[in-house]
């Protein structure tokens, strides 16, 4: 805790004066045995990046091999190689600054093995880190149809959970799949009814209008989807809003 919040600190001063002071401590918090002081040194990074652009990216390698031209990107590698360490939340902390360091680039350079880790993790990361998992996934472009196959089984589970930015980040990443695939993706809209139609039930008028904007688009390239269950969208008694009083002549 202590190193972490040091680390913390050090790297939040944003001073080029101290830049050199701030690197050594750096690299060799990422590779502490702490998780937090892993997190912290990711996050460290980023600020690093944010003071310093040249500093992070010079040579680095996009391919997210891990394997860089020259010796000025060993921060982005070492980041590409930390997607693979123990502690969920730092895999989750490499995504996400990967994701803003190399945004001109395209973002983070996705592979197949990365996908398959990634999903193969999936239950041990909290709600909002499956939701920056299946962001990243809905970005993948499967090799074939039996591969598509087993990434949306591996996230259908996804569609029955309690967090509604889950079951919305899934139904996103499903969406994005199978967009070159009409026909795979008539029967994902057939899937994703149930879930959307649970949701839109909910007592928080913000996400049944999320929903609802949800369910338009898929109106839009599905007509007829929701065609038996018209009566969902119909507004309740308790729904419609009084409105204003109205004002004698």
């Amino acid at each position: 805790m202590v190193r972490g919040m040091a680390l913390r600190s050090l790297t939040s001063l944003q001073l080029l004066s101290i830049l050199e002071y701030v690197l050594a401590p750096l690299k060799v918090a990422l590779t502490d045995t702490s998780g937090y002081v892993r997190c912290a040194g990711v996050m460290g990074v980023l600020k690093v990046y944010q003071l310093s652009p040249g500093t992070v990216k010079a040579s680095a390698d996009t391919t997210g091999t891990g394997a860089s031209a020259g010796g000025g990107g060993e921060w982005v590698d070492t980041l590409y190689a930390m997607m693979r360490d123990r502690d969920p939340q730092v895999v989750i902390t490499c995504i996400n600054v990967l994701t803003e360091i190399l945004a001109d680039e395209g973002g983070i350079a996705i592979n197949q093995a990365m996908i398959v880790y990634l999903l193969g993790r999936l239950k041990e990361f909290t709600d909002w880190g499956q939701c920056v998992v299946m962001d990243l996934t809905s970005k993948y472009t499967p090799a074939s149809d039996d591969e598509l196959f087993a990434i949306m089984n591996l996230l259908d589970g996804c569609l029955k959970v309690a967090n509604s930015a889950v079951v919305l980040a899934c139904t996103k990443c499903f969406l994005a799949l199978t967009a070159s695939l009409p026909d795979i993706q008539a029967q994902v809209f057939l899937r994703l009814k149930t879930p959307l139609l649970t949701m839109m039930a909910s007592s928080s008028y913000e996400l049944a209008y999320g929903v609802l904007e949800h369910v338009a688009l898929i109106v839009q390239r599905a007509p007829g989807v929701f065609d038996d269950e018209y009566k969902q969208f119909y507004a309740k008694y308790n729904e419609v809003s009084a409105g204003p009083p109205l004002v004698a002549p």
